[in-house]
């Protein structure tokens, strides 16, 4: 965030411009081990900016193919977003 100080016309007015990253991360559930993919020990994390914003944004009980097909499906859907302008 950065305020422009010199320029009188934007006295008292806020402006922020933020760019989120918003990645999918497909990891471990807290407590499992992982050994076995196709155990439901795996969670898709929706991370901003490198961090879990909203612990909603997290699916677990999820086999590692599981986790795959919706780490891909929310990656797609953002690129097809990002592409439309939807994001902007």
């Amino acid at each position: 965030m950065r305020a422009l100080k010199h320029d009188q016309s934007l006295k008292g007015k806020l402006m922020i411009e933020e760019r989120k990253n918003t990645t999918f991360e497909i990891r471990v559930s807290e407590g499992k081990t992982g050994s076995d993919p196709d155990s439901p020990d795996w969670e898709v994390a929706e991370l901003e900016n490198g961090r879990v914003v909203d612990n909603s944004d997290i699916y677990d009980n999820l086999t590692y193919a599981e986790a795959q097909q919706i780490a891909g499906m929310w990656t797609k859907k953002k690129e097809e977003a990002e592409a439309s302008g939807a994001l902007d």
